[in-house]
């Protein structure tokens, strides 16, 4: 609200207590000494402060601002805004020039600013004002304005779910199969993709101190495929105040420099890191505290050490091929905490240079309150899933490869090819029996046989014969002279799968469609049924 428009609107705000206020005034004008009549004003005139306004503290400020309810949020307001508001109200009630005098009026500014500091607002992310309602984020519950939320910022555009069927620009632009893709190509055209980035963005309008979501996004492309576009939206939609444009290298500083990257956080739902490259994960404890949002060490200019209970979801945007050993701790490879919260999703469609829209991004501003409601969807599969996002099948299928490609180590300390030590785990084998499990022995011959098929399937280089038969006494299998074959070294396998111990030879695991078995999809919704599941969304006072 424009400041002239702010000095009326308190003196409307203070006009309603005329008529309580006028005969208390009159007998008040009537007493002779000055001072008494200036501190009697001075008990009174704050009252009317007690509803309606309150303070914010920043965080480096010196002093408090002050806030005052206009109907939706509360605005920042100046004090010599309700200086001016007070001064023509008290003139109306018939105050005289000598008691509104500007010694007299700031010893009543004074009173007036210690009653509004009594209510220091705290404004939540994830407690939102939209033009036509209230919505808590946590748990979706919608309610009409007022000044019992400590909202002081407004999005221009209305909530509604139904608003989720007019955003064809946005699912276009995006790659929804039924809308026309003769205006513009579809950056993602895999739903499962798209689904992705609509739960992880549903997750940066709640509160992570009451969540448990450990998950970082990375967009993957090599350029023109729109990344940035998808940024410009999210700028638009929810604010430069709510999302923090940040190199990641900033973190992986020591010192001073990274407690100020830490403090700039502080305040955001999103912190968007662009030009993301395999050397800004050097150091992997911040990644993975910012990732499980946990609380932060921080420290603006000239302040203390504090910590920053609520780090934003993190966005990274890059041009690198990740690859799942770049998540590893190199301090300690066996660490593979970070990894299990990186989500890759790789934007494979190049636009064409004719095809390019650099104003895509502005027009979308016309279906915010739609791309919003389509976010809540995202939000709403998320909390039904329990807060765990979908898995990537071609991520989670280069990560157990990889395994097989790398090395353990085993019982007595050698090394073992992790090519051995993943075939006897896809065979459901261990060298020691367990409840219901099937003993089988087999010579190095003929584990090397069913080995050597597993490795051919999957594309893995093997290992030879005497290689195989060190590394599986080294995994602790026994080796003996078995009598029914001739006195031939055996090994000892102890199988769980009673379908695998049967056809032991003729089973070779596919790492590929046992990771599809394995994989976790999650519960989705059609735009339908997001609509008709909003219970939580009637209005209450």
């Amino acid at each position: 609200m424009e400041r002239r428009l702010l000095k009326d609107y308190i003196f409307g705000m203070l006009d309603k207590y005329s008529d309580g206020y006028r005969s208390v005034f009159k007998d008040i004008s009537l007493i002779k000494s000055n001072p008494e009549r200036v501190d009697r004003y001075g008990r009174r005139i704050p009252e009317m402060f007690r509803e309606g306004f309150g303070v914010v503290r920043y965080p480096g400020s010196p002093e408090a601002v002050l806030f005052v309810f206009t109907g939706k949020i509360y605005e920042r307001v100046d004090k010599m805004v309700i200086y001016d508001a007070v001064d023509r109200w008290l003139e109306s009630m018939g105050v005289s020039a000598l008691d509104r005098n500007n010694k007299n009026m700031w010893y009543y500014m004074g009173r007036i600013v210690n009653v509004i500091r009594d209510h220091e607002l705290r404004p939540e992310l994830s407690v939102m004002c939209f033009e036509n309602c209230v919505v808590d984020m946590n748990n979706l519950k919608v309610y009409s304005h007022s000044p019992r939320f400590d909202c002081i910022k407004m999005y221009p555009f209305k909530y509604d779910r139904k608003e989720i069927f007019n955003c064809h620009t946005w699912k276009a632009f995006l790659g929804e199969a039924w809308l026309p893709s003769q205006e513009l190509d579809g950056v993602l055209p895999e739903k499962h993709k798209r689904r992705i980035l609509q739960m992880f963005l549903g997750a940066c309008l709640v509160n992570r101190k009451n969540i448990s979501f450990e998950y970082f996004l990375i967009l993957q492309g090599t350029g023109a495929n729109g990344k940035s576009v998808i940024y410009r939206v999210l700028k638009d939609l929810f604010g430069d105040d709510e999302i923090l444009n940040i190199k990641l290298s900033q973190f992986a500083r020591t010192g001073d420099e990274q407690l100020r990257a830490a403090y700039s956080m502080d305040g955001k739902r999103l912190m968007y890191c662009s030009e993301s490259n395999r050397g800004d994960f050097k150091d992997m404890s911040i990644i993975k505290a910012i990732s499980s949002g946990e609380p932060i060490a921080c420290r603006g200019i000239g302040g203390n050490i504090t910590m920053m209970q609520r780090p934003p979801v993190m966005l990274c945007n890059s041009n690198y091929r990740w690859k799942p050993e770049d998540f590893l701790n190199r301090d300690d490879p066996e660490d593979e905490s970070v990894q299990r919260r990186a989500i890759v999703v790789n934007f494979e469609k190049t636009i064409p240079v004719d095809r390019r829209d650099t104003l895509l991004a502005e027009k979308m501003k016309s279906e915010q309150a739609g791309i919003f409601a389509w976010i809540v969807k995202g939000l709403c599969e998320l909390k039904k899933n329990g807060w765990r996002m979908p898995e990537t099948l071609g991520g989670k299928i280069d990560a157990k490869l990889n395994r097989i490609r790398s090395t353990a180590r085993g019982l007595n300390g050698k090394v073992v090819d992790g090519s051995v030590s993943e075939y006897l785990k896809y065979k459901h084998c261990s060298p020691e029996k367990r409840e219901e499990s099937v003993l089988l022995e087999y010579t190095a011959s003929e584990i090397k046989k069913n080995y050597d098929r597993f490795c051919k399937k999957n594309g893995v280089v093997g290992v030879s014969l005497r290689k195989l038969g060190i590394d599986l006494l080294s995994l602790g299998y026994e080796r003996k002279k078995s009598s029914e074959k001739n006195y031939t070294s055996v090994y000892t396998l102890w199988c769980d799968d009673l379908e695998i111990a049967e056809h032991f030879m003729g089973h070779v695991p596919n790492v590929a469609e046992a990771t599809k078995s394995e994989l976790y999809e999650g519960w989705d919704y059609t735009d339908e049924e997001f609509l008709e599941d909003n219970d939580e969304d009637n209005l209450e006072e």
